[in-house]
């Protein structure tokens, strides 16, 4: 009866042993899959993140596009404004330096008007003293010498 027994612990071992086996190769394939899906999975949602993280950047180069054109819309105006505003300045400053020139030759002018006044003063009053001085003129002496 030993040897029975022990043929049928041996073939209970066997296959104990084969399903121990399988049982093993089934949990690695499982751990093997698990495992290799995880990483799959985890560089899934890198991507995804990733692909929203461009979504964003994208979205935010359109705004940034929208205001950069806008920006450059007003430098433009604003150039345009600028060189108006030069052109002004210089049409002013040459009608300034006309003025000033206008103005210099009747400040000349005035200057030999008030010389020639003065003259005239020096000459009026010189003849009214000879008149005090001479004797009584009658009318048509001082009309006549009246100038």
């Amino acid at each position: 009866m030993d040897s029975g027994a022990h043929r049928q612990t041996t073939p209970d071992r066997s296959r104990r042993a084969v399903v121990a086996l399988l049982l093993a190769l089934v949990a690695a394939a499982v751990w093997l899959v698990v495992g290799a899906t995880a990483p799959a999975q985890d560089v899934q949602g890198q991507l995804n993140a990733k692909q929203s993280e461009l979504d964003r950047a994208e979205s935010q180069r359109g705004v940034l596009s929208t205001e950069i054109e806008r920006y450059s819309n007003e430098i433009s105006q604003l150039a345009g404004e600028v060189a108006v505003l030069r052109n002004r300045e210089a049409l002013v400053q040459e009608e300034l330096e006309q003025k000033e020139v206008e103005l210099d030759r009747e400040r000349a002018h005035l200057n030999v008007l008030r010389d020639r006044l003065e003259a005239s003063v020096e000459l009026l009053e010189e003849r009214l003293i000879a008149i005090y001085k001479s004797d009584t003129p009658d009318v048509l002496t001082v009309v006549l010498e009246a100038d």
